[in-house]
């Protein structure tokens, strides 16, 4: 019909600016809560049996309806002209054919929309029971919709006669009546996504693990419900400890297997006093994040990780010097503690100087932590695949049963140094190597560690310039697959905890095949030798476990259908990602996936698909 013309949000956003009314309020819980009365907007509910251009024809004041995806219980936000008290036309409104409700449009703090419908809520004195309420209702012009299941003497009341009186006044008037706590009108106000902000003084030199992480600050991987809850990483190197930036709460007590043949293990894995490396590995999985804009000020952290909420299990197989222990079956002892001992991920930045076939007393470690790890569901044994340059990843990344990581430049180019070919899985974000690198993360505390210790290696002077001046509890020259395998390893755990009921298999899957292969790497193919299956995209692997989580709650209920509506006919937005209403897996968001959603919901038709790669 001609005048049912949905002009487009902008128009809506310009409606916001017009001139408001005079001021009403309702009763909050310590006093009356102003509200502005828009004088260009009111909130109309039609009666169906009558021809909508009918009603508009009998009122030139009508101009047309606008899209909100605010409105409640029916109701329309219909634009006005101007001309006349907007409280009499109110009330020729409410007593016309056509309509069986007009109310005005409200703001909150001035530009806040908050339209009304036809319920308010009431809650009572715990000696009025239902005949009691209904009573009292009833003296006020309102009668019980229904009582609110969890909430006790709380009950949502109906406007019973619009046309004598609007809500507000209804609720107000209820307000003050006997037995009565509170009153208020239901306002159609929708919670905000705040995003996941971080301010973590050292982010804006974290370039290698904001490519992979989604846009940062604004629609990240930690934005996705469910994608930071608490999964417990094995660093398996040189031995972690505490940190302003990984407090004692998420590193676990662990072990040293780093000592000589027929020596005993030892309860303190902890780095030698000049060693760092397992220290960069958990700060790239899970240092800290700081959320608040105070950060640097006292102890606010100082980078961001993979997965802040993951604990870390130190799992020691080289000395305080550095050294790895020689004893290969110390190795395997250390990988089988490691799964043994809770482990979800096993995050390996090392690797002997080979391919091949390798120990069968590791592999046989490595892929039992693979398969029997976490209660029979297997842990991902995520690998840097070794930074001698071959056309070959080194051992054991190359198994089956191991995950491994090569290592890119920030344009995409493989770095000379990452090791490549058939056995390769993915690729990520790294600097250079030798301690040239870039990427920022952990150092020990105070004076140990890499910075400012080390001052040359593999034939290079190193120069500490961790910001101004140089911070040495941290390390900003972190790199080679060193840095790669731990990110994946991050990125394997925000899966994980999206969904703990994955297999390791499909662990691998899902970080393979929502890898990003949309550059230009010379080959149509899903996999090359130079890049496996692509630079893995944490954003991409838990958004493909989200798809039909329409509201971004963490459960498929009746919330998503009414997202994925208001998504398609009203202008609201989905946040993250619109894919979250992908239902249907076909990569676009339309009234299929509307049809899949409630074929499911309500038909006991095929759950929505995941994990979907649709982006």
């Amino acid at each position: 019909m001609r005048f049912l013309k949905w002009i487009s949000l902008a128009c809506s956003v310009i409606m916001a600016t017009f001139v408001f009314a005079k001021a009403e309020s309702y009763y909050g819980s310590v006093g009356p809560v102003a509200l502005r009365v828009d004088s260009f907007v009111i909130a109309i509910k039609f009666d169906t049996t009558i021809p909508l251009q009918q009603v508009f024809d009998m009122h030139s004041r009508l101009r047309y309806v606008t899209p909100d995806s605010n409105m409640i219980n029916g109701f329309f936000a219909v634009v006005i002209g101007a001309g006349g008290d907007l409280y009499a036309f109110l009330d020729t409104l409410n007593n016309s054919i056509g309509i069986e409700a007009a109310e005005p449009y409200y703001y909150l703090s001035d530009t806040v929309p908050a339209p009304v419908g036809s319920e308010l809520v009431a809650g009572f004195e715990d000696w009025m029971d239902s005949s009691a309420v209904a009573a009292t209702a009833a003296n006020y012009g309102a009668a019980i919709a229904r009582k609110l299941e969890y909430l006790p003497d709380c009950y949502v009341l109906g406007n019973a006669d619009p046309g004598s009186k609007r809500l507000l006044t209804v609720a107000n008037d209820l307000h003050d009546a006997a037995g009565v706590r509170f009153s208020h009108p239901i306002f159609g106000i929708r919670p905000v996504r705040f995003t996941y902000k971080l301010y973590d003084r050292y982010n804006g030199s974290q370039f290698h693990l904001k490519r992979v992480i989604g846009a940062f600050n604004s629609a990240s991987v930690w934005d996705i419900h469910g994608a930071i809850d608490t999964i417990v990483v094995a660093v398996v190197d040189d031995g972690v400890t505490t940190h302003e930036d990984l407090p004692q709460s998420r590193v676990l007590p662990g072990r040293d297997f780093s000592g000589i043949a027929g020596t005993p293990y030892d309860d303190n894995p902890a780095p030698g006093n000049l060693e760092a490396h397992g220290m960069g590995c958990a700060g790239i999985i899970g240092a800290s994040h700081t959320t608040d804009s105070l950060s640097g000020v006292n102890t606010g952290s100082g980078v961001i990780s993979m997965s802040p909420a993951v604990e870390i299990l130190p799992v020691k197989i080289f000395d305080d010097n550095g050294i790895g222990t020689s004893d290969v079956t110390r190795v395997a002892d250390a990988i089988s503690y490691a799964y043994q001992s809770g482990a979800d991920v096993l995050s390996n930045s090392w690797g002997y100087g080979f391919t091949g076939d390798g120990f069968p007393v590791l592999n046989d470690a490595l892929e039992r932590a693979s398969l029997f790890g976490r209660g029979g569901k297997g842990c991902p044994v995520i690998f840097a695949a070794g930074n001698a340059g071959t056309s070959y990843v080194l051992y054991p990344s190359n198994k089956p049963f191991c995950f491994a990581v090569g290592a890119l430049q920030l344009n995409d180019v493989r770095w000379s140094y990452s090791c490549y070919g058939g056995d390769l899985d993915v690729v990520a974000p790294s600097g250079n190597f030798c301690l040239q690198g870039d990427v920022w993360t952990l150092d020990q505390m105070g004076t140990a560690g890499f910075n400012p210790n080390v001052t040359s290696v593999c034939g290079y002077s190193v120069t500490w310039n961790c910001s101004s001046p140089n911070d040495v509890d941290y390390d900003c020259k972190f790199g080679g697959t060193s840095a790669t395998g731990p990110l994946v390893a991050g990125a394997a755990a925000l899966v994980l905890a999206k969904d703990p009921g994955l297999s390791s298999n499909s662990v691998y899957y899902i970080l393979k095949q929502s890898a990003d292969t949309t550059l230009d790497w010379g080959t149509n193919s899903r996999f090359t030798t130079q890049y496996g299956y692509g630079r893995v995209d944490a954003f991409g692997a838990v958004l493909s476990l989200s798809h039909g989580d329409a509201s971004n709650d963490g459960l498929l209920d009746i919330s998503d259908l009414s997202v994925i509506v208001d998504y398609l006919f009203f202008g609201g937005q989905i946040f993250p990602s619109a894919a979250l209403a992908d239902c249907d897996c076909d990569g676009t968001v339309d009234n299929s996936d509307l049809q899949y959603f409630i074929d499911w919901f309500a038909f006991g038709g095929p759950l929505p698909v995941k994990p979907c790669f649709k982006l």
